[in-house]
């Protein structure tokens, strides 16, 4: 299966909180209120942004495994990836998985 290559004029809004727009990436700390501004803006303009810790805020709770599962899903949900990088990194997951 071929990655999507969605053209950004032909997007259309979501059908819902479960069919997010765009997944959104960046580390966590330091830009809590960026993210924060980011979902409402998604939601304020009807093109969910999925922001983990306001799309699925349960997922603080969860398993560093089941967090990346959640994610994975998400991502290959979404019609576009948005991801800040700047000078600094968020936390690694470290955990064994058996197979």
């Amino acid at each position: 299966m071929q990655p999507r290559k969605p053209d950004i004029e032909t997007i259309e809004p979501a059908n819902g909180e479960n069919s997010p727009v765009a997944f959104f990436s960046s580390r966590f700390a330091g830009l809590e209120d960026f993210r924060g501004k980011v979902y409402e803006l998604g939601q304020s303009m009807g093109w969910p942004i999925w922001v983990a810790e306001h799309s699925e805020p349960s997922l603080a709770t969860r398993q560093p495994e089941e967090i990346i599962d959640v994610c994975l899903k998400k991502v290959r949900d979404a019609q576009l990836f948005l991801c800040v990088l700047e000078g600094g990194y968020g936390q690694s997951a470290s955990f064994n998985r058996e197979h």
